[in-house]
């Protein structure tokens, strides 16, 4: 490619040695020469038109300018189109910003763990919409996210553009809070009638129908041989409990209980991580709920760290309320399914029994559980000569 600005001469005449040979002399460069018929043709340097046209005269040779090319002449032809220059000026900066500030985080792996617990800790470690990649340290961060979240055993973060790309792998079931690697036991975390055990590494020191204590070694990492050596290792296994867990509910007849009167939004305009404040309202109140989303504005399909914040102010105030009888025995029962539905849900609920009793300002319920689930969890073993668990 011609970088610089070129002209394309033709000379013919009676002297066109002559003219050549002065030509070549004279220090201009000439490039792709043809020489034919009494005629010759040359790309030369437009700085060196005015040496080429003198010696033409000289020489009495009839010289023309065939045509002017290059990179530069083709950028000069349009320096004074400013829209052009701007969309240039307006598409390199854009491809900066899309590939040196954080655009979009991608989060794979989590199974029990939520995104939002994820993308937490990384907005703690500096990455989040609109930070600078090359300013992120991403070794950091994979570490606060391995010692924030004990069930990610392991992390690996990498960018790629725009974007962000989190990996994380948890733990087992029975992964607890133990580093992964480690030596330890599985014990149980209750008392319970042992169910079914499916040892997949480790010695299993119980079996279905054996009744076992808060404690106990269920798989032990520790293996001893015939001779007496032992080998210390990571226990892993499932164990499935039968155990009892009693709950009491109360409610009461008068309850102090939030009363929401309005809600209040308030945005704001995200830029690059960079909050402008579209309205200066406070929330008409001091007692609210707080929450917000955020919209990402797109180009042409791609998401942009550039959108409206809105926060949402739920407010409320706080009120005496009476209930009758049939009200609180309703809400006692509200209680008890969500009970149920949020620490119950990796069970199985074999029994219930439930006990009602009414007072002069209150309904309690009294729910005895048997349930069966998971009661195995990890604890770090620091084996003694014997090979004993210290």
């Amino acid at each position: 490619m011609k970088i610089r600005r070129t002209v394309k001469i033709k000379a013919f005449g009676m002297k066109i040695s002559t003219f050549i040979t002065m030509l070549r002399s004279s220090g201009v460069v000439c490039s792709s020469q043809r020489c034919s018929s009494g005629e010759f043709s040359a790309y030369i340097y437009l700085s060196d038109l005015e040496k080429a046209e003198d010696i033409a005269e000289k020489t009495g040779v009839t010289l023309y300018n065939d045509g002017t090319c290059g990179g530069m002449y083709t950028v000069m032809r349009y320096r004074a189109r400013y829209g052009l220059i701007a969309g240039v000026l307006i598409t390199a900066a854009f491809i900066f910003l899309t590939t040196a500030f954080v655009m979009k985080i991608e989060v794979n792996g989590c199974v029990s763990i939520s995104e939002k617990a994820v993308l937490n800790i990384l907005d703690e470690s500096g990455i989040s919409h609109g930070k600078f990649i090359p300013g992120i340290d991403f070794n950091r961060a994979e570490y606060s996210l391995k010692s924030g979240i004990n069930k990610i055993s392991w992390a690996a973060i990498r960018s790629r553009g725009g974007r962000v790309i989190v990996d994380i792998n948890e733990d087992s079931e029975n992964g607890g809070s133990v580093q992964s690697g480690l030596p330890c036991n599985i014990v149980s975390d209750r008392d319970a009638l042992i169910v079914s055990v499916s040892p997949f590494r480790g010695q299993c020191k119980v079996r279905a129908g054996d009744v076992v204590s808060a404690g106990e070694i269920l798989i032990s990492g520790i293996i001893t041989n015939e001779k007496n050596n032992f080998v210390v290792e990571r226990a892993q296994g499932e164990i499935t409990g039968e155990y009892v867990l009693n709950q009491k509910f109360v409610r009461y007849f008068e309850n102090t209980e939030k009363v929401y009167i309005k809600t209040e939004y308030r945005k704001y305009l995200d830029f690059f991580g960079f909050r402008i404040p579209l309205s200066f309202c406070k929330p008409d109140g001091e007692n609210y709920d707080k929450s917000e989303f955020t919209d990402y504005y797109d180009f042409f399909g791609y998401e942009i760290p550039v959108g409206t914040v809105t926060e949402k102010y739920d407010i409320y105030e706080y009120s005496e309320v009476t209930e009758t009888e049939e009200e609180a025995e309703m809400n006692l029962n509200l209680m008890i399914v969500n009970f149920e539905k949020n620490f119950l849900k990796d069970t199985e609920i074999t029994s219930c029994r439930k006990d009602r009793k009414v007072y002069d300002d209150r309904v309690e319920c009294s729910v005895m559980y048997t349930v069966r689930g998971s009661i195995g969890e990890e604890k770090i073993i620091f084996p003694g000569k014997n090979g004993e668990d210290k």
